[in-house]
């Protein structure tokens, strides 16, 4: 219903009716009906608008591992990742009570594969042979262990200084770092350090 008053031009009373929608969406500046939204319209607005504001944050954060999903087959294999993946089977044959760890090469023995044995493990539980799907499994999940590192990031800053401009700053400051970036795809070692320790620092 649009909003007509006595002696405005139309192009006056389009921005009143304009202004009396705005402050529809203001209770407390609302002082008459507001035909140009329903009650069940207005809070659905509003609890859509509530929604967008509170998970900003982790909507950017999915955007960019949906984003990562379509780049992981562009990122090569570094000459680290079979040293490490030798380190976590030798380590998960000596859980299972099946070896030692003498066969541990030097100096990889001390890499700890707290990240390593899990990917491994999931390699083993898809049962993936083929080394392409076996790379792109392990850029999926650092990739997403990193994109939790940037989540917790944000958080961290939003709550020291509570300011989300701050705080998204932070997330793209982590996120957008183009060797870190890259490295999220192909560098389980090193980017597993750093993401846990971001969240870490949240938690």
């Amino acid at each position: 219903m649009p909003f007509v008053s006595d002696g405005i031009s139309p192009s006056a009373e389009g921005v009143i009716g304009r202004e009396r929608t705005l402050l529809c969406y203001n209770p407390a500046l609302m002082t008459a009906p507001c035909p140009q939204i329903t009650p069940i319209a207005f809070l659905i607005r509003r609890a859509a608008l509530d929604f967008l504001i509170t998970r900003s944050g982790l909507i950017i954060c999915a955007l960019f591992f949906l984003t990562g999903l379509f780049l992981a087959a562009d990122y090569g294999v570094i000459g680290d990742v079979f040293r490490h993946r030798e380190v976590a089977l030798i380590n998960l044959q000596y859980i299972l009570g099946q070896g030692d760890l003498s066969g541990l090469p030097f100096p990889h023995q001390y890499y700890g594969v707290s990240f390593e044995l899990p990917l491994l493990i999931m390699e083993r539980v898809l049962g993936l042979g083929d080394f392409h799907y076996v790379h792109l499994l392990r850029a999926t999940l650092t990739h997403l262990l990193f994109i939790g590192g940037g989540y917790c990031c944000y958080r961290l800053a939003y709550r020291l200084f509570d300011s989300r401009l701050i705080a998204f700053f932070a997330l793209f400051l982590f996120l957008l770092h183009p060797r870190i970036y890259a490295h999220s795809f192909f560098n389980a070692a090193d980017l597993s350090f750093v993401s846990v320790f971001a969240i870490a620092l949240y938690l």
